[in-house]
């Protein structure tokens, strides 16, 4: 499994799209700053930018809580805001969605960046963030759901071509509505009906 589309030079493995995921940025619940624009938001991850009150909030340093390298959500977090890893100016890196959570509902000044689903779960759970929109449109995995969301990945189900065969009841399996369910508990939205 990989959470991204394979790349051109992966021309020897073949992805089954079995579900969708959007990536949004997350603020601490106290931060009131209501949107940013694209600008905006590659300042503050580049450094340009490092109080809140330099984009409509509270006076207050900024803390950019980025993901490690090698992770696919930074992969498509550089390429959506034609970034290069070096251009990050990162004050904490993190790994998995969940420490991203838990770092920014630390501190009132974070951002990061993590997966919809889990930001929603976790914020009606009564973790103290919120999800940010993008350009214009809200971070929901409803709109991940309907397309509308613009930063959104394909959770993929990678084999070698020769396995084809050999695997084509599980991969069926795994498209079919039966995994709706269990794709629905990771915080995720099914690709196929």
């Amino acid at each position: 499994m990989i959470s991204r589309s394979l790349s051109e030079d992966e021309n020897d493995l073949i992805g089954f799209e079995l579900a969708r995921d959007g990536v949004g940025l997350i603020l601490h619940l106290q931060n009131e700053v209501p949107a940013l624009s694209r600008r905006q938001i590659v300042d503050i991850f580049t450094g340009k930018v490092t109080d809140w009150e330099d984009v409509g909030g509270r006076p207050g340093r900024i803390t950019v809580v980025n993901k490690a390298e090698g992770r696919s959500t930074l992969e498509l977090f550089l390429a959506y805001f034609d970034l290069g890893v070096r251009d990050i100016a990162a004050h904490v890196v993190i790994g998995d969605n969940q420490q991203g959570i838990k770092t920014v509902a630390a501190n009132p000044g974070a951002i990061g960046y993590v997966s919809i689903g889990t930001a929603e779960f976790e914020s009606g759970a009564g973790t103290p963030i919120r999800l940010l929109g993008l350009e214009g449109v809200e971070a929901t995995v409803e709109n991940v759901k309907d397309g509308t969301y613009p930063l959104a990945r394909p959770l993929t189900l990678v084999i070698r071509p020769a396995e084809k065969v050999r695997l084509r009841g599980f991969i069926e399996f795994a498209r079919s509505p039966e995994m709706h369910d269990t794709i629905l508990e990771q915080f995720f939205v099914p690709s196929h009906p």
